[in-house]
């Protein structure tokens, strides 16, 4: 209702055969334009744990880890709740930077158990300023595989 007061959708028919409410016409998309405001501004928590195919615990860890420094806090346009959003230069760089065990296993076409015992023998080491996150890290420039 408060739409169709405010004069904030570009149409508003009604019925002549209801009364009330139920003669109230508007066209649904345009409803769903005005209600669901600006899309985030990145990617939310789930939506980076995807991208760098990970679970969202390590999302997790990276956040608080401060490895997302401009991580902010959005309103969802679809939920209106505050959500934690990453901006996507954030998560492009964190992806220039480091690459994850399961990535390198996968792009060697190897099992990760067995990737990560080469890994070892190789003497390569996961980021050390990465060890409190639950998977194993590599910087980019110190990996040869």
């Amino acid at each position: 209702m408060p739409l169709i007061q405010e004069n904030r959708l570009p149409w508003v028919g009604r019925r002549v055969d209801e009364r009330g409410i139920a003669s109230i016409l508007v066209n649904l998309n345009d409803v769903r334009h005005a209600v669901h405001s600006n899309p985030l501004q990145g990617h939310s928590l789930y939506a980076a744990a995807k991208l760098l195919k990970t679970s969202s615990f390590v999302i997790n860890d990276l956040v608080k880890g401060g490895f997302f420094l401009k991580t902010k806090i959005e309103i969802n346009p679809h939920t209106r709740l505050r959500q934690p959003v990453i901006p996507i230069d954030e998560i492009e760089k964190f992806k220039a930077t480091y690459v994850s065990l399961y990535e390198l296993s996968k792009a060697n076409g190897m099992h990760t158990f067995k990737f990560d015992r080469i890994r070892k023998r190789f003497g390569v080491e996961p980021a050390e300023e990465l060890r409190f996150v639950r998977a194993k890290y590599f910087r980019r420039s110190e990996v040869f595989f």
